[in-house]
C-alpha cells in the first residue's frame, strides 16, 4: 500500500523515538533491492512478495550483529532496508556478505557516517509521518 504515491513505510521500530539508540548506532547503512515482479503502482506482486521472507529475515539478521533495522520502505518497484549502526565498515562486511548470497537479487548497498538520526528526522518530517504522542 502506499498512500498519494509516498512510500509504503513497513516496520517502523519502536525504539527509533529513543535517543539512545541513536548515540550507540549513529549511522546509516542501507540495502536497496529492486524488486523483480510488481504492480502497476510498484508494490511487489502478492506470490511475489511472499518468497522474499527468507530473504527479508537474512538481511535483519546480517544487521542485528552491529545494529537495528529502523525502517523498511517499499516504493516505485524497490524495497529498501535502512539500519543504524555503530560500524559501516562490519556492517557493510555483512551485507556484503548477504549480497553474494543472493546473487540472483538485484541489491544496492549505500549509507552515511553519523547520518542514522538525521535520516530519520527527515524522513518523518518529509512524509508527515506521526509518531505517538505527536500533536
Amino acid at each position: 500500500m502506499k498512500y498519494q504515491d509516498m512510500p509504503l513505510a513497513l516496520r517502523v521500530r519502536p525504539y527509533a523515538e529513543d535517543d539512545e539508540i541513536w548515540q550507540r548506532l549513529p549511522h546509516l547503512v542501507t540495502l536497496t533491492h529492486t524488486l523483480e515482479e510488481v504492480l502497476s503502482d510498484g508494490m511487489p506482486m502478492p506470490d511475489y512478495n511472499d518468497t522474499l521472507f527468507e530473504f527479508d529475515g537474512d538481511v535483519h539478521d546480517a544487521v542485528l550483529a552491529d545494529g537495528e533495522v529502523f525502517l523498511v520502505e517499499t516504493f516505485n518497484g524497490r524495497r529498501t532496508y535502512y539500519a543504524c549502526v555503530s560500524s559501516t565498515a562490519r556492517a557493510e562486511k555483512a551485507l556484503q556478505g548477504l549480497i553474494s548470497r543472493y546473487a540472483t537479487h538485484d541489491l544496492q548497498m549505500g549509507g552515511k557516517r553519523n547520518h542514522a538520526q538525521k535520516f530519520y528526522q527527515r524522513y518523518r518530517q518529509d512524509f508527515k509521518w506521526p509518531i505517538a504522542g505527536d500533536t
